[in-house]
């Protein structure tokens, strides 16, 4: 089955600038429907093609009447956005440029994806691991769209990624059964991946700080580090129940096990592993001065001091899943459950529903001027109308 990244963005991109300086002059332009063709692979290849044109192209597409508003066919990968009064000298097929000067886009595929499993992101580019039945795959497009690079493939059910200014980092689950997981990196600009640990017992979620990358096995129980540059790996903590979830800060590494939910922490250099919440969790985020975790089962959406403490409902309702924050909110998927992305203040308050129909979504990734998250269908970005989104 085809899996989706969906990009759901904000107008803090150039808009509130552009609109500034493009004076009284945009407001009598007619309105332009714009078809975006972005997200082909690479290699050009058939089926490649994220949006239906030929395969292999990246950009282009056709106007068509003032004013019209066109849907967004995801099943055959067909992107169309609505623009509205545009600006002098910025083009209305620029995605940067929707929701700004009076434009409204639709969605706009990014790529199309076998079977995308976790997402990432820097300051150029999404990244995800696809574990379709072609074989998996390691994969990047441009925030703004463009074309799909492929920087490993031949990967044996590759899972959670991170990236850092160099290197993109995954992990291959292996044989469920087995001990053959492996976690590996490449750099940002592709090249030979190189293996980082091998015989691991089913090695899930990754994350990475400046020194060194760290990963959960979900049948070895176990939360592991090696240095980023290669090297033995560290045993963290161990007998945990199918840890899944993994996040670090300068002092701790928290994780979430399958099995009951449990929110755990452990010091950087290994110790004794500290239950923060006994259970019901699932995604897992953190900041400077707390834990953030989704409850799917009551349909919460927690938070904890990083020290422990009284958890904080921030919000209720629907299947929370996937979970990532930013400065001012965290957000969140809906999992198969509602297929909603919504987000909430950190302080708590009223959620916000930024999508709908995002059905499977269970990973997520936040910048300053957008959202990420991949659903099961196609791999794509929205862009938000004034006001509407972050």
């Amino acid at each position: 089955m085809k899996q989706t990244l969906l990009v759901q963005r904000s107008t803090y991109t150039r808009g509130a600038l552009t609109a500034l300086c493009c004076g009284a002059a945009w407001l009598a332009t007619a309105c332009t429907v714009v078809t975006n063709d972005t997200g082909a692979d690479a290699s050009g290849t058939a089926g490649s093609s994220a949006t239906g044109g030929g395969a292999g192209s990246s950009t282009g597409g056709s106007t068509g009447t003032a004013g019209t508003a066109v849907a967004v066919d995801g099943s055959s990968g067909n992107v169309m956005s609505e623009a509205g009064p545009g600006c002098p000298g910025v083009a209305p097929t620029d995605p940067m440029n929707c929701g700004t000067c009076g434009n409204i886009c639709g969605d706009v595929t990014l790529a199309v994806s076998g079977s995308a499993v976790e997402i990432a992101i820097d300051a150029t580019s999404v990244y995800w691991t696809d574990d379709s039945s072609s074989g998996g795959t390691v994969k990047k497009v441009p925030l703004g769209g463009g074309t799909v690079t492929t920087l490993a493939s031949g990967q044996n059910a590759p899972a959670g990624i991170a990236v850092d200014a160099t290197s993109v980092y995954w992990t291959t689950r292996g044989d469920t059964l087995g001990g053959n997981g492996t976690v590996m990196k490449v750099p940002l600009a592709g090249g030979a991946p190189v293996a980082l640990a091998g015989g691991q017992s089913v090695p899930r979620y990754i994350a990475v700080d400046a020194t060194s990358v760290y990963w959960t096995t979900y049948n070895g129980g176990t939360v592991m580090k090696e240095p980023l540059a290669g090297g033995a790996p560290t045993t963290l903590a161990s007998g945990q129940a199918s840890p899944l979830n993994i996040a670090v800060d300068a002092a701790s590494v928290f994780f979430v096990n399958y099995v009951g939910g449990a929110v755990m922490k452990v010091p950087l250099a290994g110790g004794t592993a500290t239950t923060l919440v006994a259970a019901g969790a699932s995604g897992i985020a953190i900041d400077a001065t707390s834990v953030y975790w989704t409850s799917p089962g009551d349909g919460k959406v927690m938070k904890e001091p990083l020290a422990g403490g009284a958890p904080t409902t921030l919000a209720s309702g629907g299947t929370p899943t996937g979970i990532v924050v930013d400065a001012t909110s965290a957000y969140w998927t809906g999992g198969s459950g509602d297929g909603t992305i919504k987000k909430v203040p950190l302080a708590g308050g009223t959620a916000t529903t930024l999508a709908t129909g995002a059905y499977g979504a269970t990973s997520i990734a936040v910048d300053a001027t957008s959202v990420y998250w991949q659903t099961s269908d196609v791999v794509r970005l929205g862009i938000c109308p004034a006001g509407a989104c972050k």
